[in-house]
């Protein structure tokens, strides 16, 4: 597949997912910003949370559009952006969302992929298969640790929310590798 080829969904949609993780990294960026103002960092924190929702959609959204297309990547991309839509609505609407809730929500649309596995087995690679699994448990490892808030190695210096990070920015460079060895280069 030539990803130079005008209003190729290939190019469109690994662009897709680039620039929402480079918006996902920035909505993270400005939480520190803006921890001086109670009313601005709700405001920052509930469009990191919202960022998440895109993140995972925009992450699955290569996968559907280049590999599995037809009904199955159609129908899981209209799943994925409902559900990204859906959430941020909740996150917008409804101000005492459980932090359960959210976390749950989040390893549900991010595994929800299973669904297809028999369609990505069929058209992925093993490899990249299992760069999205890897991926898959970096992120829910860290969405667990995140919502224990345990463990604490070390007080005051690095806690669950960096270990939470670290999974994170592990997750993304899992799902990166997948898209920069694997879907740019199917065919």
């Amino acid at each position: 597949m030539n990803l130079l080829t005008p209003l190729n969904p290939g190019i469109f949609s690994v662009f897709c997912f680039r620039i929402w993780n480079v918006s996902f990294i920035c909505s993270k960026c400005n939480l520190p910003l803006a921890s001086s103002c109670p009313k601005i960092c709700k405001m920052a924190t509930n469009m990191d949370h919202a960022m998440i929702h895109v993140l995972i959609a925009s992450t699955y959204t290569p996968v559907c559009l280049i590999p599995l297309r037809g009904v199955w990547g159609w129908s899981l991309l209209g799943m994925f952006w409902s559900l990204a839509i859906f959430g941020i609505l909740l996150k917008i609407f409804w101000k005492n969302l459980p932090d359960w809730f959210s976390v749950t929500f989040y390893i549900f649309m991010g595994w929800l992929s299973v669904v297809a596995i028999w369609p990505m087995i069929q058209t992925l690679q093993i490899g990249a298969l299992v760069w999205i699994f890897i991926g898959g448990f970096f992120y829910t490892f860290g969405a667990i640790i995140h919502s224990l808030n345990k463990p604490n190695p070390i007080p005051n210096f690095v806690g669950a929310h960096e270990i939470f990070h670290l999974f994170v920015l592990l997750g993304s460079a899992a799902h990166f590798w997948v898209m920069y060895n694997y879907i740019t280069k199917f065919s």
